[in-house]
C-alpha cells in the first residue's frame, strides 16, 4: 500500500503497485504491470515488453488526462474525450486534458478501469 510518488521495476517478472500515488512510474520487461491507485495528481506512466498493463484509478473518470496508451488491443471508457482512438492506440484529452498518461504494452493489451 503506496503512497506519494512510486517508480518500480521489474525484468523478471510482473509489477502491481496499489495505493494513494501522485504519481507512477512502472514498468516491466518479464511480465504485466497492474496499478490500483487513488489521488492521481501528477502523472502515469506504465510500460511492459512482456504482458500487458492493466490500470485501475479511483475516481479517474472526473480526472483531466492527456492520455497517449498503445498496445495490441486497448480497452477504456472514454468521457469528455477530444483526440484519436483505434482499437491498438487512444491519444488525446479527457476532460480537458492535464494529467499525462502513458501506458503501452508490447506482450499484451492495456486496459484502464474507474472505481468511486
Amino acid at each position: 500500500d503506496m503512497h506519494g510518488e512510486v517508480e518500480a521495476g521489474s525484468s523478471g517478472g510482473g509489477v502491481h503497485v496499489s495505493g494513494e500515488c501522485a504519481a507512477v512510474k512502472a514498468s516491466s520487461s518479464g511480465g504485466s504491470v497492474n496499478v490500483n491507485i487513488s489521488n492521481l495528481s501528477k502523472e502515469l506512466h506504465l510500460q511492459s515488453s512482456g504482458g500487458g498493463v492493466d490500470a485501475i484509478i479511483q475516481n479517474g473518470e472526473k480526472l483531466g488526462l492527456d492520455l497517449d496508451l498503445k498496445s495490441g488491443r486497448v480497452k477504456m471508457e472514454l468521457h469528455n474525450f477530444t483526440g484519436q482512438t483505434e482499437k491498438d492506440r487512444v491519444k488525446g484529452t479527457m476532460n480537458g486534458g492535464g494529467i499525462p498518461v502513458y501506458m503501452h504494452a508490447s506482450g499484451g493489451s492495456v486496459k484502464v478501469r474507474y472505481e468511486d
